[in-house]
C-alpha cells in the first residue's frame, strides 16, 4: 500500500486540472466494471460533497451481521458462527469484509474438528441495514 505520507504530498503538488482527470477516471473505471444502476460511482460522488457519508468501522452495525449470517455465506444454516470482527472497509467496491469463524454444524460436536478463520465481503450497497 502507499503510504499516506506520499500520498499526501503528491495532492498537495499536483494540480485541480490533474485531480479531476483522475476523479473522471476512476468513474470510468467503475462504470466499465460492475456497477448496477450506478451505485458505486454515485458513493464516490457522495463522498466528495459530504464526508459523513464516507463509511468506516465505527458505522458498521455488527449485531446486524451476527444476526443475519445469509449476508457473509451461502448455505448459512449449515454452519455455526463466531467471532465476528470489521476488519476494513472498502467505500470504492462499497463493501465491508468481515472476519469470523465457522464450523460444520455436523461436526460441531467432533473434537478433531476445529473452528475455521475466514472472511466475507458484505455490501453495503445491497445491505444498507448494515450500516448503524
Amino acid at each position: 500500500m502507499i503510504s499516506l505520507k506520499i500520498l499526501k504530498a503528491v495532492l498537495k503538488t499536483a494540480t485541480v486540472e490533474n485531480k479531476d482527470l483522475v476523479l473522471k477516471e476512476l468513474i470510468s473505471h467503475i462504470g466499465n466494471n460492475y456497477d448496477y444502476n450506478n451505485k458505486r460511482a454515485e458513493h464516490i460522488i457522495e463522498m466528495l460533497i459530504d464526508e459523513e457519508v464516507v463509511v468506516t468501522k465505527d458505522k458498521i452495525n455488527l449485531e446486524w451481521i451476527e444476526q443475519h449470517p445469509e449476508s457473509l455465506r451461502y448455505s448459512h444454516d449449515k454452519y455455526n458462527f463466531r467471532n465476528f470482527k470489521v476488519d476494513s472497509v472498502d467505500n470504492i467496491d462499497c463493501v465491508v469484509r468481515v472476519k469470523y469463524e465457522y464450523i460444520e454444524k455436523i461436526n460441531e460436536d467432533r473434537d478433531a474438528v476445529s473452528y475455521t478463520d475466514t472472511y466475507s465481503n458484505v455490501s453495503f450497497l445491497d445491505y444498507p441495514e448494515i450500516l448503524k
